[in-house]
């Protein structure tokens, strides 16, 4: 036999594969399987950029109370940050940079009552671990919102649609000796209502009280076709990804004048945390219907989130906020996300 004969032919006799050979199908099942795993978790991004945006709109409602009853507010607020996810479960992981853009306006509609109106813009850049590949999302948010506030108790809510872009999708594949890199895009949408409520015991400048939140999402994924993946390519079926978060905590802040430091914490609980499936098809079994189904990545239902930051106003008409999130509590991701705020009163 040749020297290297078992890595350039396919059958070492008139029946048996080669070692070779024996590598090339290893490589395509693990392909069958990482794949449709990886791309579970477009899924999961909006779900990171729209919690961003919410967080804006409530920094933009915050600053807006203080107008004075009739006057307009216009907020604008950028926020950034990472969402990683460890390998396991079939999913070579991911890293993630996350970045948002959101700008709206408040009006004062009583001594009680401020409302909205917002747009945002989000972008996710993510890689794909084991230099998987990755894909980049594009997000365009419409939101209505609005706070009410009686003496120590508030409340405030936020609805928002959103139309999503996935594109640059990629995939890398190795089949022996053999690259190969797919390629896709597709569309989807995020409908999304946020319900926040609490009450604020005063003890002079300095507030504190409960504080809960119900979050609910609703992610869906247009289906796809890769192409340049040879016999490997897939077709991808459409997914949805519902969630629903409630939350509970304190919150705390203190009045220096103007200036004003704040912190949150909440234990939150994921309810919409079943199995959820994706279907992928073989491009060359797609005629005969030939589909299977694999378990989407799953993240931990049970987490924390804190949330330390500073609002302020500047000459009575110039208001700012910086804030720092970092959600903990589930194993295999690490999130976190820093948000800035300006607001100008008319």
């Amino acid at each position: 036999m040749a020297p290297g004969a078992d890595q350039t032919y396919l059958f070492a006799d008139g029946v048996h594969p080669t070692s070779g050979a024996h590598r090339i199908i290893g490589n395509f099942v693990t392909s069958l399987i990482e794949g449709p795993t990886a791309y579970s978790l477009l899924a999961e991004s909006p779900l990171r950029t729209r919690a961003a945006h919410v967080a804006t709109l409530q920094e933009g409602l915050t600053l807006g109370e203080r107008a004075e009853q009739g006057k307009i507010t216009a907020f604008a607020g950028s926020t950034g940050g990472d969402f990683d996810v460890d390998a396991a479960g079939g999913s070579t992981g991911m890293t993630s940079s996350n970045r948002a853009i959101s700008v709206g306006f408040t009006m004062k509609a009583s001594e009680a009552v401020t409302v909205g109106v917002g747009l945002g813009k989000a972008k996710a850049d993510a890689s794909f671990g084991n230099e998987g590949g990755g894909y980049r999302t594009d997000e365009l948010a419409y939101s209505a919102f609005a706070a009410m506030k009686s003496g120590g108790f508030y409340a405030n809510g936020a609805a928002t649609m959103a139309s999503l872009d996935f594109k640059e999708m990629r995939r890398n594949i190795t089949l022996g000796q053999v690259k190969r890199t797919t390629s896709a895009n597709t569309s989807g949408s995020n409908a999304s209502f946020f319900l926040n409520g609490g009450y604020d015991f005063a003890i002079g400048n300095f507030l504190v009280g409960p504080t809960a939140s119900w979050t609910s999402q609703n992610v869906e994924v247009n289906g796809f076709d890769e192409t340049g993946g040879g016999v490997a390519g897939l077709r991808m079926a459409s997914q949805k990804r519902r969630s629903e978060v409630g939350s509970f905590g304190v919150r705390a802040s203190w009045d220096f004048g103007g200036i004003i430091p704040y912190a949150k914490w909440t234990a939150d609980k994921e309810r919409e945390n079943g199995e959820r499936l994706v279907t992928a098809t073989p491009l060359t079994m797609a005629a005969s219907g030939s589909s299977y189904d694999l378990p989407a990545y799953s993240l931990d239902s049970s987490y924390t989130t804190l949330t330390v930051g500073v609002r302020g106003v500047i000459a009575g008409w110039l208001g700012y906020g910086v804030n720092y999130t970092k959600l903990s509590g589930r194993s295999g991701t690490a999130e976190d996300y820093v948000g800035g705020t300006v607001s100008i009163r008319f």
